[in-house]
């Protein structure tokens, strides 16, 4: 993406093209299908977000990396908000439109939770009021909601980029999937692998930050996963957990993925295999909170 036009076009181009894939799908409960073309539910998310930090020189771990996933975020949504509002006048709201608040002119900035702000200074970018005043006098735009994120992993696999909102864990990998196996490294990583933060140098709190800061520009959920080094005798106290929760309650996080532990034997993996490091094995937790 070099320019706001072509943030644009793309955020218009994949919701008609999640439009086109709801009135083209078969249901096979026939049920889900009417609520489907109802709604007109559309999740869009972003991918490459740990390649964009690096070649601009940002951390998931500093106040100006995190004022820049602000940035991100808030161009994200407008875009796809605009792009929603465009295809509204074009196609027709969502049948159920009258279901949501979009006709009362809602946006995201009228219900996240403000302790965000205080995470890192930020300033809005777009004129949300002009386009809530737009949105009103549509009665609304095409799509019910707009955004999630996902991890994205046979996406970034295709397209040859990072995961979703994620840091990287190593700057080359084996990724398997099934049986296919994939050699896969961080782009540009010749050239910035000073700049990548490996995701087992950012700590929890700052992970959760990142994701509070999303979530304000987020009107579903967050594949939110979490890094943790637990070698040798290292442990996770209850005590630390439920602080881990109560901050990500703080912030307003609707809820959280994976908790993705590095151990000794993960490492020794890693050592052993060649040409490329292997994926560290690690235990998992999935948790909704």
């Amino acid at each position: 993406i070099e320019s706001e036009e072509q943030y644009a076009e793309v955020a218009y181009y994949a919701l008609l093209m999640i439009d086109k894939c709801i009135h083209l799908a078969h249901y096979e409960l026939p049920h889900v299908g009417v609520t489907s073309r109802q709604r007109l539910n559309a999740g869009v998310g972003i991918l490459g977000l740990a390649h964009l930090m690096a070649k601009n020189g940002q951390k998931y771990t500093t106040t100006e990396g995190k004022q820049f996933i602000h940035e991100v975020a808030e161009r994200h949504y407008y875009h796809l908000l605009r792009a929603s509002l465009k295809l509204g006048k074009e196609l027709g709201n969502a049948p159920w439109m009258h279901k949501t608040h979009w006709p009362e002119g809602w946006l995201p900035l009228d219900t996240y939770n403000p302790y965000v702000d205080k995470i890192a200074p930020s300033t809005l970018r777009y004129d949300w009021e002009a386009l809530r005043s737009e949105i009103i006098t549509n009665g609304g735009i095409r799509n019910s909601v707009l955004v999630a994120h996902m991890p994205t992993e046979t996406s970034a696999n295709a397209s040859g980029t990072t995961n979703g909102l994620y840091p990287v864990r190593e700057l080359t990998l084996i990724k398997t999937d099934n049986q296919r196996v994939n050699y896969w490294a961080a782009p540009e990583s010749d050239t910035l692998a000073e700049q990548y933060q490996s995701a087992w140098d950012v700590p929890t709190r700052d992970m959760t930050e990142m994701y509070a800061i999303l979530q304000k520009w987020t009107d579903q959920g967050i594949s939110a996963d979490f890094y943790r080094r637990v070698i040798g005798d290292a442990s996770i106290a209850s005590s630390e957990l439920i602080e881990d929760y109560l901050y990500r309650v703080k912030l307003g996080l609707k809820s959280k993925y994976y908790m993705n532990q590095k151990t000794s034997n993960g490492m020794r993996a890693v050592a052993d295999m060649a040409p490329a490091a292997a994926e560290a094995p690690r235990s998992q937790a999935a948790t909704q909170d």
